[in-house]
């Protein structure tokens, strides 16, 4: 049974990884790179490009870190009870994943969509600007999720 416990969190913690990694390469590299380096046209290509690279890889996230949570979840509570400050904590944790599936969704889908006119216009900007908002608050949202884990491990 340690065996497969271990296996769960290595899974969790490896699809939790993957998924704030991308929103930190995203906002912290490619997104500052592609607005400072290149035009419009080229921009909603590359963000094009990008989205259709991390699609696969948000949504294997998404069910891996599902997959594997819920029966840690279920676990925990079993030990610590849901009025214990742990389950607290990590229900508020999956409120704000909750919340990140959704702004990711989103965040793919107008970046895919944004990305495929081949003239910018001003919509498209808009919305190019609102991808940028968008991902960026799922990577502040992604720092709240490992402070939470933080907290609840410590607890």
């Amino acid at each position: 049974m340690q065996v497969l416990s271990a296996l769960l969190i290595w899974l969790h913690q490896l699809a939790t990884v993957v998924w704030i990694g991308q929103l930190v390469l995203a906002n912290l590299v490619f997104m500052p790179l592609f607005a400072n380096q290149l035009e419009p046209p080229a921009r909603g290509r590359m963000m094009a490009g990008m989205a259709k690279r991390f699609t696969p890889l948000f949504w294997g996230s998404v069910v891996v870190f599902n997959l594997t949570g819920v029966p840690m979840l279920i676990g925990g509570m079993d030990q610590v009870g849901a009025a214990h400050p742990w389950s607290i904590l990590i229900l508020v944790k999956h409120a704000v994943v909750v919340v990140m599936i959704i702004l990711g969704a989103i965040t793919l889908g107008a970046a895919t969509k944004a990305a495929a006119e081949a003239t910018p216009t001003a919509d498209s900007q808009a919305a190019g600007k609102r991808v940028r908002l968008m991902s960026t608050v799922s990577l502040i949202c992604g720092l709240v999720v490992l402070l939470l884990t933080a907290v609840a491990e410590a607890l």
